[in-house]
């Protein structure tokens, strides 16, 4: 059965008839709305919007602190401050003992 043939549009105007009571109206494919679509995006949505720009801007790797990096490495003078890595350490694990206290 092919949509739109002589024999179906008779039963189709029927369908319409009985659900409007009527026809449809016809429609203006030119027609223009009153008033123009809008969209109103909020002030938060905004800032991270600017804030995703700004990331996307600095690049993943920062090619002068690997180099330096690397420059220090080969030249023997890295060193490594341990009393920060020491505490780091320790309030990584206090607050991760803190955050799983409360979780079975």
């Amino acid at each position: 059965m092919k949509v739109g043939d002589k024999k179906t549009q008779p039963v189709a105007d029927a369908v319409v008839n009985r659900i409007t009571g009527g026809s449809l109206p016809a429609v203006d494919a030119m027609a223009r709305p009153s008033q123009p679509d809008m969209v109103d995006i909020s002030t938060e949505a905004k800032e991270l919007s600017k804030a995703r720009k700004l990331l996307d801007a600095i690049p993943e790797i920062r090619f002068e602190k690997v180099n330096s990096l690397k420059t220090d490495i080969r030249n023997n003078t890295y060193s490594v401050d341990t009393e920060k890595v020491v505490v780091r350490l320790i309030e990584r694990a206090i607050r991760d003992a803190l955050y799983t206290k409360g979780k079975p």
